[in-house]
C-alpha cells in the first residue's frame, strides 16, 4: 500500500527544511547574510520572521512575537553588509504579492489610503504593510535614491510609519509622492505650499512642484485645485495660467465656468489668456455664449482702460483700429476680429454694455460689426460714413453682406446710398460718394427705388455716368436675352419635329415576331420598342431594368440604369 513510506517520506521532507531553516539562522548569527536570507526565501519563510533578526525595523511588540528564532542574534548588525541582502529578500517577497492596481487617470485619483494606514504600525496585520514599510527603512538608510521609485507607484507603505522615517530625512519630494500614491492629495499640496513658500527650500523652492501636481488632478479635484492654486496665482501668476490650460481627459476635465470665476478673483489678468484657450483650442472650443461674450467684455474693458492712458497728442492724430501702437492695437486687433469670427456671442447684450458703459464717440468699428450682427445696415453704414469718413469701409461692408437671396440684405447698397443723400441733421448730403456708388454698383441697386432718393435740385449732368452704365446694362442684357429666346425657340421646333416623326413611325408586330429576351412570340401581349427598333415584351424590359439598376447599385456595371427614355409601348 505504501502508506507508512509516504508518511515516513512528509516526515523526511519536514527535517530536511528544519535543519535549512536552522542552517540559514546560524548563517545569519555567523555574519554571512546573503547566504542566509537567500536560503530564507527559497524556504518561503515568513517575511515577518526575516525581518524581526533586524533590529529597529519592526515594533517591538512585533519583533517580540519570534523570540526563539531571535535567540542569540547580534544586537548591532552592519547595515552596509546586511541591508543589501534583505532588500533582495524584500523585494522577492514583494512580487511575489498581489499587484496593486494602478492608479486611475493617470495617477490622478488613487484609491485613497487603505484601512492599515489608520492603524498603528504595531497593530498592522497585513504582510504587504510590514514588507513594503521595511523595504522603505532600508532604503533611506542604505540608499535614498531608491525611495522615488518605491512610492511613485501604488504601494503598501503605512502612511504615519513612512511619514516619520521621510521626515526624520528631510525626503520632502519623496514624501509628496508617498501621499500621492495614498491619494492624501490634500497632505501633498499642504506640505509643497509650506515648502514652496520659501525658495531658500531647494528643489521644492517655489511653485514648480505644485504646479506639477496640481496639473495631474481633475475636475473631482476642483476644490482643491481651487484651495492650492490661490498662492501660487498671488505670486506666480503667469506660471499659474498651465494649472488651467493642462490637456486633461474629458471626465477629467476642469468646469471651464468654475475656473473662469476662480481666476477673476483670484488672478484677474488671466481670465483673456484662458478664455482664449478654452474658445481656440480645438480640443475644447466652448461655444457657450456666456464665454465668448466674457471674452469680448474682457476686450473692451482693456481697450477702454488703454485708451484712457493715451496722450492727448495720440487721441487726435487718427489711427486704423487696431493698428494703435503697443497693448492696445494688440487688444483691439484681437477683438476685431473676434467680433467678425465668433457666431456664438450675444450682440444685443454687447451692445447694451456700449450703451451703459462707453461714450459715444468711440470704438466706432466695433459698433459697426455690433449693429451688422443684429440687421441694423443702416445704423453701421451710418457709422462708417459719417462718423469714419470712411467710403471704402463702408463699400466693403455692404460687399461683405450683400446676399440678392435675402430680404434684409438685398438692398444693403440702397442703404448706403440713403445713408450718403439723406445724412444726419447739420451734415449736407455726400452726391459725390453716392455717384461713385451708383457707377460702381449699378448692378446690385434698384434703379427707380434709387432715382426716388437722388435730391431733385442734382444736375442731369451728375447722373450722366449712372444712366449710361444703366443703359449700357441694361441693352447688354437685353441683347444676352434675345439671344437665348431665339437659341430656345430653335430647340423647342427641333423637339416639335422630333415628335411628329416619333408619333409617325409604324411598328408591324405579326404572329411569328419574337421577343429576342425571352425568346418568345409576342402575340397580343403588351410589348414595348427600342429607340433602334427591337421589339421586345414590357414585362422582360421592366425586368431587364431591374437587373441593370441592381448592378449599378452593387457598382458591377458602369452603366446606369434606364428610365425607359425613347420606348414606345403598345400592344396588338
Amino acid at each position: 500500500m505504501g502508506g507508512p513510506y509516504e508518511d515516513l517520506s512528509g516526515i523526511k521532507a519536514a527535517r530536511i527544511q528544519s535543519v535549512k531553516r536552522a542552517h540559514a539562522v546560524q548563517l545569519f548569527k555567523e555574519g554571512h547574510y546573503e547566504q542566509s536570507l537567500g536560503y530564507f526565501a527559497d524556504l518561503e519563510t515568513d517575511p515577518i520572521e526575516v525581518m524581526s533578526l533586524f533590529p529597529n525595523l519592526l515594533p517591538y511588540d512585533v519583533r517580540k512575537q519570534y523570540e526563539l528564532i531571535r535567540s542569540g542574534m547580534p544586537e548591532h548588525i552592519p547595515e552596509e553588509k546586511a541591508y543589501p541582502s534583505l532588500i533582495n529578500f524584500l523585494v522577492r517577497a514583494r512580487a511575489a504579492l498581489p499587484p496593486l492596481a494602478p492608479n486611475n487617470a493617470g495617477g490622478a485619483t488613487p484609491p485613497g489610503p487603505s484601512p492599515a494606514d489608520y492603524t498603528e504600525f504595531a497593530n498592522v496585520t497585513n504582510v504587504a504593510v510590514f514588507i513594503d514599510t521595511v523595504l522603505l527603512k532600508a532604503y533611506s538608510r542604505l540608499d535614498d535614491s531608491r525611495l522615488a521609485s518605491l512610492l511613485r507607484l501604488p504601494n503598501h507603505v503605512h502612511v504615519q510609519e513612512g511619514r516619520k522615517v521621510l521626515m526624520d530625512k528631510q525626503r520632502h519630494h519623496e514624501l509628496v509622492l508617498l501621499y500621492r500614491a495614498k491619494g492624501m492629495h490634500r497632505e501633498a499640496l499642504e506640505l509643497l505650499a509650506k515648502l514652496g513658500t520659501n525658495p531658500a527650500n531647494g528643489p521644492l523652492g517655489g511653485p514648480a512642484e505644485t504646479i506639477a501636481y496640481l496639473k495631474v488632478l481633475g475636475r473631482p479635484q476642483m476644490q482643491l485645485i481651487a484651495e492650492f492654486s490661490r498662492w501660487v496665482l498671488s505670486s506666480y501668476p503667469d506660471d499659474a495660467l498651465a494649472i488651467f490650460k493642462e490637456e486633461r481627459v474629458p471626465d477629467m476635465r476642469l468646469p471651464s465656468d468654475t475656473v473662469l470665476q476662480h481666476l477673476k478673483q483670484n488672478a484677474h489678468q488671466l481670465v483673456i489668456p484662458f478664455l482664449e484657450h478654452i474658445i481656440h483650442n480645438p480640443s475644447i472650443q466652448e461655444r457657450g455664449a456666456e464665454f465668448h461674450d466674457e471674452l469680448i467684455f474682457q476686450y473692451l474693458d482693456t481697450v477702454q482702460a488703454l485708451q484712457k492712458d493715451r496722450v492727448d497728442s495720440q487721441k487726435k492724430a487718427f489711427i486704423p483700429a487696431g493698428s494703435e501702437p503697443g497693448l492696445l492695437g494688440v487688444t483691439r486687433g484681437k477683438l476685431l476680429s473676434f467680433l467678425e469670427q465668433s457666431n456664438f456671442y450675444s450682440p444685443g447684450r454687447i451692445l447694451s454694455k456700449f450703451i451703459h458703459s462707453f461714450q459715444e464717440e468711440t470704438l466706432y468699428e466695433e459698433r459697426a460689426i455690433l449693429l451688422s450682427r443684429i440687421g441694423k445696415h443702416d445704423q453701421a453704414l451710418n457709422i462708417y460714413a459719417h462718423k469714419l469718413h470712411n467710403y471704402d469701409m463702408a463699400e466693403e461692408y455692404c460687399g461683405r453682406h450683400y446676399n440678392p437671396d435675402n430680404e434684409e440684405s438685398r438692398d444693403v447698397y440702397l442703404q448706403l446710398l440713403n445713408v450718403y443723400l439723406h445724412p444726419p441733421a447739420g451734415i449736407a448730403p455726400m452726391i459725390q460718394p453716392a455717384m461713385t456708388l451708383l457707377s460702381k454698383h449699378h448692378q446690385r441697386i434698384d434703379t427707380p427705388r434709387a432715382l426716388s432718393l437722388l435730391p431733385s435740385a442734382l444736375p442731369i449732368a451728375q447722373l450722366q455716368p449712372f444712366f449710361e452704365a444703366v443703359l449700357r446694362d441694361t441693352t447688354r442684357t437685353k441683347r444676352n436675352n434675345q439671344v437665348v429666346k431665339n437659341l430656345l425657340k430653335s430647340e423647342k421646333q427641333q423637339i416639335h419635329e422630333q415628335l411628329i416623326r416619333a408619333r409617325s413611325r409604324v411598328i408591324k408586330v405579326t404572329d411569328d415576331r419574337i421577343c429576342p429576351v425571352c425568346n418568345k412570340r409576342l402575340g397580343n401581349s403588351v410589348f414595348a420598342c427600342h429607340p433602334n427598333g427591337v421589339v421586345v415584351h414590357f414585362m422582360c424590359l421592366q425586368t431587364q431594368q431591374a437587373q441593370q439598376q441592381h448592378a449599378a447599385l452593387s457598382g458591377s456595371s458602369g452603366a446606369g440604369a434606364k428610365k425607359g427614355g425613347g420606348m414606345m409601348l403598345g400592344s396588338m
